[in-house]
């Protein structure tokens, strides 16, 4: 009884996956200038875009995997090896990139204090700041300043 109930439930999971893809591949032809399906494990471009976004107007937040998740509509382990795939680094990494990027025109633009910059960026602080900029940039934040 278990195995035919088992067996009715897969024969209905199997319907639903082929008329899934079916829609989906019919879709595509209509609409051939957008992409619906993701190809090679990447984000498509609707996702990349989103997610971009979203990094971009959270930058001084504390944004995590769940986060970035979620604007994709995915796991956190399918959006991560997705976002690997598209972008060719992880989301932290990313993200850690993006935050330096955005303190180095904050640092070059303005005389805002480093600390005050960091917490800006979404550094927990001015030590983790200097760390991280210091990976990215090669250099403090204060030698960045002066040279600029």
């Amino acid at each position: 009884k278990v195995l035919a109930a088992n067996s009715q439930q897969s024969a209905g999971f199997y319907a639903e996956t082929i008329s899934l893809t079916a829609a989906l591949e019919m879709l595509q032809l209509t609409h051939p200038d957008k992409r619906y399906v993701k190809t090679s494990g990447a984000l498509s471009s609707q996702q990349a875009r989103s997610v971009r976004d979203y990094i971009e107007e959270n930058l001084g937040r504390d944004i995590g995997l769940d986060d970035l998740a979620a604007v994709c509509n995915l796991t956190r382990f399918h959006f991560s090896r997705a976002f690997k795939s598209t972008f060719g680094q992880p989301p932290y990494r990313y993200l850690h990139t993006r935050r330096v990027e955005h303190a180095q025109r904050m640092l070059a633009e303005t005389r805002i204090s480093v600390g005050d910059i960091a917490i800006a960026c979404g550094f927990n602080g001015a030590s983790q700041f200097g760390r991280a900029f210091r990976d990215v940039v090669g250099q403090t934040p204060l030698e960045f300043r002066r040279q600029n």
